[in-house]
């Protein structure tokens, strides 16, 4: 299970094709890598999660590095980041240009990517209290015989 944050484009954002081209740069502008297709890449700092058409990131951790991937690729698609956490509404980073979709409200601005780690820690938090849970429940100890 992931925790799961996506890019979503504005009415600034380029077509889909460049969109994808556009995040995977921003992988490798920062250090990271980004192998072709869909799946495993690496943020700055060797922490690693799946991408997804370019713009579904799937989480197993949090780190400053993917922190700075997702900021930095929203701000060059001037997307929207919409995290799956309870909070609801969308993080915009400040200074993007666009109209974000319908929807995506509340927005709240984002000035940098430590901010951004911080905004997306309590979903992050919460997702992985709620995965132990699930783990226990579908996964108990076998019984004593």
């Amino acid at each position: 299970m992931s925790f799961d944050v996506f890019l979503i484009p504005s009415s600034a954002s380029p077509p889909e094709a460049a969109f994808e081209r556009a995040v995977r740069a921003v992988i490798v502008a920062t250090g990271g890598r980004a192998p072709k297709g869909d799946g495993v890449m690496q943020a700055p700092d060797g922490a690693e999660f799946e991408l997804y058409g370019g713009s579904m990131f799937a989480l197993r951790g949090l780190s400053p590095g993917i922190c700075v991937v997702i900021f930095r690729a929203a701000a060059r698609t001037n997307a929207v980041i919409v995290p799956t956490d309870d909070e609801g509404g969308s993080l915009k980073v400040k200074g993007t240009t666009g109209k974000p979709p319908t929807g995506a409200e509340p927005i709240r601005l984002v000035a940098d990517p430590q901010a951004l780690c911080a905004r997306l820690d309590h979903g992050y938090r919460a997702w992985g209290a709620f995965a132990d849970h699930a783990h226990q429940v579908f996964n108990p100890p076998p019984r004593p015989r």
